[in-house]
């Protein structure tokens, strides 16, 4: 009844609005059909974010409400689990695997779901690991300490202090040149972390790092300039593996700038990170055929770190250890199989009709002994004496058995026929130097029986030891393991241009078997590869390499060893 009143309209729709006025003459009313048109607010439209969307575990997500319409109340699932009502959540996700969320927004007059499958993405973390330097060569300059000091940050330093180069009367300047030798393992990102300092001085001099995969071509790390320890840091492409080279060198090197000034080293190393992953299974045996009953020594050679192992060997035997030895009975053709396994997951090798094992029919010979010797014929006459010995199954001598084989130098097959006591001796061409004879049987015929070849005790000999051909390289079987991790002096030495370097494993690993300059430059690389327990020679022929004195480095994971030869010409 009020003259301008104000009304609220609770109920959307549209209305008629009628005015009747009145006065003392009468009245009169206004009708205006469809005047009011009320509607509802709209509900919510949902719609989100998430930083970041994949990465290792555990991983730390967070998520933005992005929704329209102003929503008054929230309601994630995360896909994993866990919830949340806040607008704007952190979430963190610990589990491997893809997630999928959801947000539902709501205000008073109703709600709005967004569901993005697959949003969230969880990796295993990665592995990382410090690879340090695992020797030097000081081509220029005072050092202080060793590669050693920079294996931690704990202030004890390695330090180079230039030098004055003296090439010339009046063109003098000070200057230094030092490297390392680092090795680094394959993986998924590499970075270079050093942690150094340089003290000022009246030129300012400044050092800068370098690496090579090669040892002549450098690419620059870092610069070191700085009065205050710093840590620096860059990365490095992933492809770069192996044995790298890291070069310091001074930065100002005009003539008259005289002073000596020093880097000091804290910490150095390249980090690598790996993926975890399964393993990748792998595995040989030895041997893989001969008479019943035969023992089978199998190797596992899986990478990716398996911590546990699943064997079955095709004839009901079963083993879960690393390395196990198994003793086939009866006659057939077996498959083997290993599962490997870590705490990422498992990986299998089948190998199927690997095992062959035959009946024994007559008499089975083989190889039981090989010795080498050298004798002399006068002035430039030297022949090598290989004494082979032979025996049946049980270990009898044999007589009449014809020994096939072969001195590595000088190379023509020789022959000779078993005596009563089982042995026959052998004699090489003659050689005009004093060498380390070695002889390799090739094969035994015996009229009365049959050359089991997978008995022999050894194949190869040499005057330092027995050998056997292991594919790769030949393994000294000295009929010992050592206890450690042995490098030995090569043999001969001096020598021009062909020697042979053996060393000893305790168990079966990996091995690198490197030969460097006095420049400290890779010049070859003998051996990169898993080799098994016992001694293993390996040969260098330096054939067109300059006469002088040359380092050969043997690395495994645990332990570095070096040694010193000389090639003669």
């Amino acid at each position: 009844t009020q003259q301008n009143p104000t009304y609220t309209y609770n109920n959307a729709g549209t209305f008629t609005v009628t005015l009747t006025a009145t006065n003392s003459e009468g009245s009169d009313a206004e009708v205006k059909t469809g005047y009011i048109s009320v509607t509802v607010p709209p509900p919510p439209v949902a719609a989100f974010s998430g930083s970041p969307t994949s990465g290792e575990a555990p991983l730390t997500v967070n998520f933005t409400d992005e929704s329209t319409n102003n929503p008054t109340s929230w309601s994630w699932n995360f896909g994993d689990g866990g919830s949340s009502t806040q607008q704007n959540p952190s979430h963190v996700y610990n589990d491997i695997g893809s997630y999928t969320v959801t947000l539902t927004a709501t205000n008073a007059y109703g709600f709005d779901d967004v569901v993005r499958t697959n949003f969230i993405t969880v990796t295993e973390p990665g592995v990382a690991q410090k690879n340090y330097a695992v020797s030097e060569n000081s081509v220029t300059g005072t050092v202080s300490g060793s590669y050693t000091a920079t294996r931690a940050s704990d202030n004890v330093r390695e330090s180079i202090t230039e030098v004055q180069y003296a090439g010339h009367p009046r063109k003098t300047y000070s200057y230094l040149e030092h490297r390392w030798t680092f090795n680094v393992p394959s993986s998924s990102t590499v970075t270079f972390f050093l942690e150094a300092y340089r003290p000022a001085s009246g030129d300012g001099d400044n050092f800068t790092f370098a690496y090579s995969t090669d040892g002549s071509v450098y690419t620059n790390l870092v610069t070191v300039s700085s009065a205050t320890e710093q840590v620096y840091s860059v990365s490095v492409p992933a492809s770069v593996s192996g044995t790298v080279y890291v070069r310091v060198l001074d930065t100002d090197r005009n003539w008259g700038n005289l002073d000596f000034d020093t880097v000091f080293i804290d910490e150095m190393y390249f980090q690598t990170e790996t993926v975890a992953a399964p393993p990748v299974a792998a595995f040989s045996g030895s041997p893989t055929s001969g008479y019943t009953p035969l023992t089978v020594n199998f190797t596992d050679l899986s990478t990716g770190a398996p911590d546990s192992w699943a064997w079955t060997f095709g004839d009901g035997g079963t083993s879960t250890a690393q390395n196990p030895s198994h003793v086939y009975n009866d006659v057939g053709t077996y498959t083997v199989t290993l599962t490997a396994i870590n705490s990422y997951g498992s990986d299998g090798e089948t190998k199927t009709g690997y095992i062959t094992v035959d009946e024994m029919t007559g008499t089975a010979v083989h190889v039981s002994d090989i010795v080498v010797a050298e004798t002399s014929g006068g002035r430039n006459k030297y022949y090598g004496n290989a004494t082979v010995t032979i025996v049946d199954q049980n270990n009898a001598p044999v007589e009449g058995a014809t020994v096939y084989g072969a001195f590595d130098s000088p190379t023509n097959t020789k022959s000779g026929v078993t005596g009563v006591d089982g042995t026959v001796t052998i004699v090489s061409d003659k050689s005009r130097t004093s060498i380390e004879f070695c002889f390799t049987v090739t094969n035994v015929i015996y009229a009365g029986g049959t050359y089991d070849d997978g008995a022999n005790d050894v194949t190869k000999s040499c005057e330092g030891g027995d050998v056997y051909d292991a594919g790769q390289s030949i393994v000294m079987m000295q009929r010992e393991t050592p206890d450690n991790l042995v490098l030995g002096q090569n043999f001969p030495n001096p020598f021009n241009p062909v020697t042979r370097i053996e060393f000893g494993m305790p168990t079966p690993g990996h091995v690198r078997l490197d030969v460097y300059n006095v420049k400290g430059e890779l010049v070859a690389n003998l051996a990169n590869g898993t080799y098994g327990m016992g001694f293993h020679t390996l040969e260098w022929n330096a054939a067109g390499m300059s006469s002088g004195i040359y380092f050969y480095r043997l690395v495994t994971p645990e332990t570095v060893l070096t040694k010193k030869m000389i090639l003669l010409r």
